[in-house]
């Protein structure tokens, strides 16, 4: 079960019967963390990751959407094991919220997770996905359907993180995330699959997509600047979502859209792209945190 906001509550509450599952407890994530500089522990199943801060013996901790609840003195030994001085958690039910708030934890104002996104139900028809679709939306589908783009599937990391990374700075984002693209798709292998969009040999777009128990996720994606007067972004989810079926997923996720609470302006422009696709707006609660004073 995942959460979503009700009315003006602080506190999520269960509105929708989903599965309760989420990437960052797959064993490929998991392996991604490693790559990416983090270490790993495993305790009864919940996978829970640390890093230490640059020229010091000291880490932060992150426990992201376990299936099972943790108990404290769980948390407790292993910010012992890493000198964790920082646990964010990021629960997925209303209990443990309390219970981790009995034992000292504070909302977070800072998210380390999107807390929001939209899922979309892959075990609809074809034809019922487009009819719950917004009609600009589903005309955009045709639209680019008439350029008789073509689509394929990339094995090229590199140049997808290249061609990421470069359409990025366009918008404004310096920080680059090439090693996390690389690092994702050495992790998944088959379950990463680069879908990248032509008009002839002309690149138009492409999106990271990730499997992960029946869910696909929606992790990276670019366009080119011909691609989006082509409408080749949304010809690029559309396709993600008949492929995604195609492999068995019930389940399509955004992986983040905007969030009042955890405000990104930036994040408007693709929440509005997101949200013509249909599909269920699910709110998690805001991060948890404590901090471990060492002496």
């Amino acid at each position: 079960m995942l959460l979503v906001r009700s009315g003006k509550s602080k506190k999520a509450v269960f509105k929708v019967s989903l599965p309760m599952w989420d990437i960052r407890q797959d064993t490929k994530y998991a392996e991604y963390m490693r790559g990416i500089g983090w270490s790993v522990d495993v305790v009864r199943g919940v996978y829970c990751y640390s890093r230490r801060f640059p020229f010091m013996p000291l880490s932060v901790t992150k426990i992201q959407r376990p299936q099972k609840r943790l108990s404290y003195d769980e948390v407790k030994t292993i910010v012992k094991k890493n000198r964790s001085i920082l646990v964010y958690l990021e629960p997925v039910s209303n209990d443990d919220v309390d219970y981790y708030e009995k034992n000292g934890f504070k909302t977070a104002s800072s998210p380390m997770l999107p807390t929001k996104t939209i899922i979309i139900d892959l075990t609809l028809s074809q034809q019922k996905l487009l009819n719950l679709m917004h009609s600009k939306t589903r005309y955009n589908i045709g639209y680019e359907k008439a350029k008789k783009h073509t689509y394929s599937i990339s094995n090229d990391s590199d140049s997808f993180a290249e061609m990421w990374q470069k359409e990025a700075k366009k918008r404004g984002m310096f920080i680059s995330l090439k090693r996390e693209i690389k690092a994702l798709c050495k992790s998944f292998g088959d379950n990463a699959e680069m879908l990248m969009a032509y008009r002839n040999t002309t690149l138009l777009g492409g999106v990271l997509l990730i499997h992960s128990k029946k869910v696909s996720y929606y992790m990276y994606a670019f366009s080119t600047d011909q691609g989006k007067k082509d409408f080749a972004p949304t010809g690029l989810v559309w396709q993600s979502l008949l492929r995604s079926k195609m492999r068995g997923s019930t389940s399509f996720d955004f992986e983040g859209v905007y969030d009042k609470r955890a405000p990104l302006p930036a994040w408007k422009g693709f929440t509005r792209f997101k949200s013509g696709f249909g599909g269920k707006e699910i709110e998690y609660h805001l991060p948890l945190k404590k901090v471990f004073v060492r002496f």
